[in-house]
């Protein structure tokens, strides 16, 4: 169950609405050979009611990089659905773990990665959520 209220992030002097549910789809990526798109579902409600249809879809992006190639929204569930081109996304996935130096132990091994989608409602609030997805990484794909 969805929580009621949504959390109020604190990122300095900003106060960013922090979305209740993030999930990205496929969730396990092979670096090497990635899906052509990628989706990720947002769930964002505020005492109670849902605000994805508030959502400015023209400021959505991934790890404030990434803007999407499509946007929706569906009322059962309530969710924003984004979808991203899948090369770019293991790009910068690959650019990510070299940066934090999560290469595992084991070559063939699945990492978890933390993904950001960002975005503002209409009226100017900033939002954001967080996801994983698992990463398979040889060691051609670094």
């Amino acid at each position: 169950m969805l929580a009621a209220t949504m959390a109020l992030a604190r990122h300095g002097d900003a106060s960013i609405l922090e979305a209740n549910q993030v999930k990205i789809r496929p969730n396990s990526l092979d670096l090497e050979n990635p899906p052509n798109l990628v989706t990720v579902d947002v769930k964002l409600f505020l005492d109670g009611a849902s605000l994805v249809n508030q959502i400015n879809p023209s400021t959505v992006r991934l790890e404030d990089v990434l803007t999407p190639v499509s946007t929706g929204t569906s009322d059962a569930p309530p969710e924003l659905t984004a979808q991203f081109y899948g090369r770019p996304l293991a790009d910068l996935i690959r650019l990510k773990i070299y940066h934090m130096t999560l290469i595992p132990p084991d070559p063939d091994a699945r990492i978890k990665v933390s993904l950001t989608i960002t975005g503002q409602l209409n009226n100017g609030a900033a939002w954001e959520g967080t996801g994983e997805v698992k990463v398979y990484i040889n060691d051609s794909s670094l």
